[in-house]
């Protein structure tokens, strides 16, 4: 090793959820471990900052555990009393001029969207129903045919659509089915009818009532993890890129560099990797071959840039989320900051977070924030919210790897990709960005536990590098009770 190299035995790429999971459970384990991070702060997109008393989120984030042990250790974590609170979840959707029940409510829509667009509805559920059963239809594709065969026309046009091209930027058409089958809960309209009238299914996963917030903001929970991991004796190195990884034939050299641009040198037995898959790829030297590369070039992550604004009034409304899908409004969800959590604003303040999906230096992401409020405080007033004078500050924040867009041949290139990087033992990827794969928190958590354990365990690793998505996204086992008042 050369004097100007530090030596560490496992390097984490990434300070999310999924990376300082895996530095904790390393850790913990008494494995030496270094966090590279490239923000100044821990929690990647599950980030809270604070301004002039407020509290904000880098997006909305509801922690909703699936299996005992996320619980537990997310529990331990927070040892008093009500410093997780177990919050009711709120939401409408603003449609068509009026605020729309959600979960729906059958007496909602039919009040709200009017008997004739209920028809509609019920009738294309028919005749996809029978259809299906009638004749043998083509495989579904794309994420238009996938909701088209489910909700049919009529849903599509006034809602999934224009909702769906909102958020990605791109036609349904040119989106994979596999997107739909993972994260649309109500997988056809004769379960949401279901649901409407008799509210039987308590297992589908939008359908949260419930949800756990930590006193402080979201980013409570990743710097409790990194201050768990930092007295177990990982190191957690923020403020710095990764540069360059060079596979040596025993481990990796790294370089990374800081934000004032000195290079560093760091060799590594092992590697965990949770920084997006496309620039991970674009780090390696020599370069991957050139297949890898485009391969690399056709993953698309979709921004989301916020416009944080606090408010001088007590309360807008009783949602956490306001879905908005219609593409004459420049944002595509509303959070009011005080429903999340009494304490994320001063005694009768309240403050709103505009979600806007764009791409990351285009013009949305570039903007002023004065000409975007601008825009935004237009678009509320259209929604009945009048905020113009009663605003007391506004700010953005930026999520510029917010969303895996799933195109119609991401699976090739991920197989390429992960082939080309199932080649370098012991390197794991994990984690939202990392796997290309959408995930919640719980799912970010217990793939960073998963990643510690498949350095050396070859069935584990082989499980980080499969494209199999997960199925399980329903609310059944849902494990709430975790010291949450």
């Amino acid at each position: 090793m050369k004097e100007d190299q530090q030596k560490t035995e496992i390097v984490v790429l990434g300070a999310g959820l999924a990376g300082l999971a895996a530095a904790d459970k390393l850790a913990s384990q008494g494995a030496g471990v270094m966090v590279i991070e490239k923000e100044n702060s821990v929690g990647g997109m599950c980030r809270s900052l604070a301004q002039d008393g407020f509290i904000f989120d880098l997006g909305g984030h509801r922690f909703l555990p699936h299996n005992q042990q996320t619980a537990d250790y997310v529990s331990s974590l927070f040892p008093v009393p009500g410093e997780l609170a177990l919050r009711d979840r709120l939401s409408q959707i603003y449609l068509k001029g009026k605020f729309l029940a959600y979960p729906p409510e059958f007496a909602d829509i039919l009040k709200n969207l009017g008997p004739i667009t209920c028809l509609k509805s019920g009738i294309d559920s028919l005749y996809f129903r029978l259809t299906s059963h009638l004749f043998r239809l083509p495989a579904e594709i794309s994420l238009k045919d996938w909701m088209m065969r489910r909700f049919g026309p009529t849903l599509y046009d006034i809602y999934f659509g224009p909702y769906s091209y909102k958020l990605w930027g791109r036609k349904t058409s040119g989106i994979s089915a596999e997107w739909a089958s993972q994260r649309i809960s109500v997988p056809n309209m004769g379960l949401a009818l279901r649901n409407l009238l008799f509210k039987k299914d308590k297992h589908i996963k939008t359908y949260a009532r419930q949800f756990v917030y930590p006193q402080g903001g979201i980013g409570q929970i990743p710097r409790r993890i990194a201050e768990h991991a930092s007295a177990a004796g990982a190191r957690i190195l923020t403020g710095h890129r990764l540069a360059e990884i060079c596979p040596q034939a025993q481990g990796f050299l790294l370089t990374v560099v800081s934000r004032d641009g000195t290079p560093r040198k760091i060799l590594a037995d092992k590697v965990i990797s949770t920084i997006p898959l496309n620039e991970f790829i674009f780090s390696f030297r020599p370069l991957p071959p050139a297949d890898v590369l485009d391969a690399a070039r056709g993953l698309h992550l979709r921004s989301v840039r916020f416009l944080n604004v606090m408010l001088d009034t007590s309360q807008i409304t009783s949602n956490t989320w306001i879905y908005v899908p219609e593409r004459k409004f420049i944002f595509f969800r509303i959070q009011e900051v005080c429903n999340w959590h009494p304490a994320n604003c001063p005694p009768g303040k309240t403050a709103l977070t505009l979600e806007v999906a764009c791409e990351e230096g285009g013009r949305l992401w570039r903007m002023p924030d004065a000409d975007l409020l601008k825009f935004c405080v237009h678009d509320l007033a259209k929604m009945g919210i009048a905020v113009e004078n009663k605003i007391l500050g506004y700010f953005s924040t930026y999520a510029p790897h917010a969303y895996p867009v799933y195109l119609l041949d991401y699976k090739e290139r991920l197989r390429k990709i992960y082939a080309y990087l199932q080649g370098f033992d012991p390197l794991v990827i994990a984690g939202r960005q990392g796997r290309f794969r959408y995930l919640n928190m719980d799912a970010a958590l217990e793939e960073g536990f998963l990643a510690a354990r498949a350095l050396d365990d070859e069935n584990n690793r082989r499980e980080m590098f499969s494209c199999d998505e997960r199925k399980d996204y329903t609310e059944k086992g849902l494990y709430l009770k975790i010291n949450a008042r």
